[in-house]
């Protein structure tokens, strides 16, 4: 029998899909699909992405004042992180040291600041106080009564308090809850205890792409860059 050249007479041919070629006439590879690419994105990124999301980024402004009467400034940059005792949103004022015992304070009239000030709060060891008169979860939501925008907490003594706030509540605050610990708390309580006017400003720390993610990209988007701009190539006839 001899072998078909172009189908039956007056029946029209068949058409084949013309296979993708790259310079030189080589064959190339079928785009990844959607769904596996962006998978190996998410997997490339790990568990970084949703902690980028987390950190927060807190920008100290000190105030110092010269024997001229000038005022000069210092801007210290630290990293924190949201917990999920509060929300995710940006805060600025004027930094207001607030002591863990001064919380339990249950008259209201008393350290009583002006709406709009960021409280920062040094935890103690859990030792020295067995028996607190609220959670670090209470004295957040007692800073915020009391008009703070923002409370940061310095858990560098008490790194159980990290878990207390992320507990997570069934009413959290609508204002930032903020923990930091280590350097960044060092640097933050040096600005503090100098008793002077200093002023902080919390934002979202901008994600960054780790340079795994970017070779993957490189290596996943390649094949992509040679694929034809007219559809109408796939569908072309062979007789």
């Amino acid at each position: 029998m001899r072998p078909r050249s172009g189908g039956r007479p007056g029946a029209p041919g068949r058409r084949r899909r013309r296979l993708r070629r790259g310079p030189r006439g080589r064959r190339l590879p079928p785009p990844p699909p959607l769904p596996l690419l962006l998978g190996l994105l998410l997997a490339a990124a790990g568990p970084g992405a949703a902690r980028a999301k987390e950190t927060a980024f807190v920008e100290v402004v000190l105030f110092e004042s010269s024997p001229s009467g000038d005022y000069t400034t210092h801007t210290t940059g630290l990293t924190g992180r949201f917990s999920r005792a509060g929300a995710m949103l940006s805060a600025e004022g004027e930094i207001v040291q607030m002591h863990p015992l001064g919380l339990c304070n249950n008259n209201d009239e008393e350290d009583l600041y002006e709406y709009g000030w960021v409280g920062v709060v040094k935890l103690e060891q859990p030792e020295l106080d067995p028996k607190p008169c609220l959670t670090v979860l209470g004295k957040a939501k007692r800073a915020v009564q009391r008009g703070a925008t923002a409370v940061i907490f310095d858990v560098s003594e008490n790194p159980e308090a990290i878990d207390q706030l992320n507990q997570g509540s069934e009413d959290p605050l609508k204002r930032p809850v903020v923990y930091v610990k280590g350097a960044d708390a060092i640097k933050l309580m040096n600005i503090v205890n100098k008793q002077k006017v200093a002023r902080a400003r919390i934002q979202h720390l901008p994600p960054r792409v780790s340079g795994s993610l970017c070779v993957v990209l490189s290596v996943l988007l390649f094949p992509l860059s040679f694929q034809p701009s007219h559809p109408c190539i796939y569908n072309a006839g062979v007789m």
